[in-house]
């Protein structure tokens, strides 16, 4: 996530998503102490509120909601900004979701 050049780092802004408390709340705070800004929320609802509000670099997607899943996440945010970058994360991939993810960018 960040390219070093010499002692530089790039640092991202970062957008979130995963309804997993525990593990949203652990790359967030890894991620931060990288450098990075990171507003991150539980619900996919959120996050697109979030992004019509501001851009982002890279948008970090869970795959696997109750409320939306990632692959609707990834549609409305490539909507708001297709200049984002999306990395879906999930546990559960099957060659169809990753196809079709990589087909909406």
């Amino acid at each position: 996530m960040s390219g070093v050049r010499g002692s530089e780092r790039t640092r991202l802004s970062l957008l979130l998503v995963d309804d997993d408390n525990d593990l949203r709340n652990s790359i967030a705070r890894r991620l931060k102490r990288q450098g990075h800004t990171v507003l991150d929320a539980g619900r996919p609802a959120e996050v697109i509120e979030l992004a019509r509000k501001q851009q982002f670099e890279v948008a970090l997607v869970d795959l696997s909601m109750p409320e939306m899943d990632g692959i609707e996440v990834l549609r409305r945010l490539k909507e708001i900004d297709s200049a984002c970058q999306v990395v879906m994360l999930t546990g559960q991939a099957t060659v169809e979701t990753a196809v079709e993810a990589m087909k909406l960018g």
